[in-house]
């Protein structure tokens, strides 16, 4: 498959941003956040009512509409200050036309070549952060049947998954006719939690990686479900989907580590979650910036050796409580109730840059409304993660049907064999 660009232009606000909303303080949480911009794409089928040039203009405008409400997006950051100049300057839209048939990527199914999408990615994922960096990237790509694919490639500096996902339902709700006002976020984060001058969450990039896509599908869950609670164990609250699919990977990459050094290392997990509504007073779910934190589990040399998957899901599970009771105070303006959302990005920084540390990254993007992005032509037939240069990573993502979970996992080359024959990731998994 073959892309080309056909049209690149900046997308400026319908409505201009007002003079006392153009510098927009990052807060703490922003600082914490990766270098990195974040895409997510959405695929449509062609529609006999509309053509895919029509489409691409219509999402042009909601960009234009949308913008006013989430006017960050349309700025540039500045590093060095810890701002957002919010001048204007817009967000990168790109229309590009690919040589194929959509229904050739989506019948690839376990074959698919995750490199196969690059092209479809308006933006070097690495590539952030700078002056002349646009915060958002968008391209519509449209393919010889009619169909096409959305991608939104977002600053991570500026916002999580959630606040994307929050501008793509603003998109929607304009292109339906509906009242943008409807999705007015929240901006009082910086407020709660104003910039310290915290370094990053530093991710380790490399070039010697391959992305594996998996589908662990409804069946898949509840065998899973049955191996971590086993019959008549029904003391315990059930797993969500996410830990299942979790502990699964986790348990593989722990296995595949073991052999490759020829004992058990100390193991650093590490699972994002989102803190809009888990503190007391809740955080308004429409809240705009990064409030994600990291549950963590941290196992010393030989402790995983001995372990089942059950207890893999037990710890992660475990941790996330943790987590939640750590964080529900931290609308408080405590400097110490701030270190507990602090100090696991630190300690994270020092475990990733440990060589006698085997760490993990999971991340969840379920439950985000991707498949619910109905511009006027229907609902996404697919949504995806992308390729990514990191290792030890994975993406988690909601099937079509809400009943699966897709893994996006990234991983060293040299571990793909052992990973593709575990023995639950070969089995369970299409």
């Amino acid at each position: 498959m073959k892309v080309q660009i056909l049209t690149r232009e900046l997308v400026k606000p319908l409505i201009p941003t007002p003079p006392n909303l153009s510098n927009y303080k990052i807060s703490f949480t922003d600082e914490l956040a990766p270098v990195v911009n974040v895409p997510s794409i959405l695929y449509y089928k062609a529609n006999q009512n509309i053509k895919a040039t029509s489409m691409c203009d219509i999402l042009k405008t909601s960009v234009e509409k949308a913008l006013p409400n989430f006017y960050p997006f349309a700025g540039r950051y500045e590093k060095n200050s810890r701002f957002i100049d919010c001048s204007d300057q817009g967000v990168e839209f790109i229309t590009a036309q690919a040589d194929g048939q959509l229904s050739v990527i989506l019948g690839l199914g376990k074959k698919l070549e995750v490199k196969l999408l690059d092209q479809l990615v308006p933006c070097d994922v690495q590539k952030a952060d700078e002056i002349t960096d646009p915060l958002l990237h968008i391209q519509v790509t449209m393919f010889d049947c009619g169909g096409l694919a959305l991608t939104l490639c977002f600053a991570h500096r500026i916002g999580d998954a959630s606040t994307i996902s929050s501008f793509m339902a603003g998109m929607v709700a304009v292109s339906r006719g509906l009242s943008i006002e409807t999705f007015q976020p929240s901006f009082d984060v910086g407020s709660f939690y104003p910039r310290k001058g915290l370094p990053h969450w530093k991710l380790n990039w490399t070039d010697n990686n391959v992305t594996k896509r998996l589908v662990f599908d409804s069946e898949a869950i509840q065998t899973l479900r049955n191996k971590a609670r086993p019959a008549g164990d029904i003391g315990k609250s059930k797993p969500s989907r996410i830990q299942l699919v979790n502990a699964v990977i986790l348990q593989a990459l722990v296995s595949i580590d073991s052999a490759k050094y020829g004992h058990s290392r100390a193991a650093y997990f590490m699972q994002t979650m989102n803190l809009r509504e888990k503190a007391s007073p809740p955080i308004p779910i429409q809240s705009f910036g990064n409030l994600f934190g990291l549950a963590t589990v941290n196992l010393e040399a030989g402790e995983a050796k001995d372990k089942e998957y059950g207890d893999y899901v037990g710890m992660l599970s475990d941790s996330v409580k943790g987590a939640v009771d750590d964080y529900k105070n931290m609308l408080l303006q405590h400097e110490d109730d701030h270190r507990k959302v602090i100090d696991p990005f630190l300690e994270a920084n020092e475990k990733l840059t440990d060589p006698e540390v085997n760490w993990f990254i999971h991340t969840s993007w379920s439950r985000f409304p991707y498949y619910d992005a109905d511009f006027g032509w229907g609902t996404p037939i697919w949504a995806s993660a992308a390729a990514l240069p990191l290792k030890n990573v994975s993406i988690l993502m909601d099937t079509k049907d809400l009943t699966g979970i897709e893994a996006w996992v990234y991983l060293e080359e040299t571990d793909v064999p052992l990973f593709e024959q575990y023995p639950d990731i070969l089995a369970l998994t299409t």
